[in-house]
């Protein structure tokens, strides 16, 4: 589990040892259960697409995309397809 756009904004940033700090200080006010944790980070990171295609610059960047797209499928085994992604790319500037 790991903060998506953090490894380009902050490349000099590990995101797993980030989230991992995070939560480690967040187990220490409260208890925290995992159970579902996958389906939330699931859900966040559609979200995520979803907020890159109405405009969000930076979730919306082909990088970004890409990241979430493969950490919905490590997570959820779910192959998303992205038609018109290539031209998104295109049109946005990012080729």
């Amino acid at each position: 589990m790991e903060a998506i756009p953090a490894k380009l904004i902050y490349p000099d940033i590990d995101p797993v040892e980030f989230t991992e700090r995070y939560l480690n200080a967040y187990r220490r006010t409260r208890p925290l259960d995992e159970t579902n944790m996958a389906y939330y980070l699931t859900f966040r990171n559609i979200m995520a697409l979803i907020d890159g295609t109405q405009g969000h610059v930076v979730l919306g960047h082909p990088e970004v995309v890409k990241m979430l797209l493969a950490s919905i499928y490590e997570i959820s085994g779910v192959k998303i397809k992205m038609p018109g992604f290539d031209l998104l790319i295109l049109l946005n500037g990012y080729i």
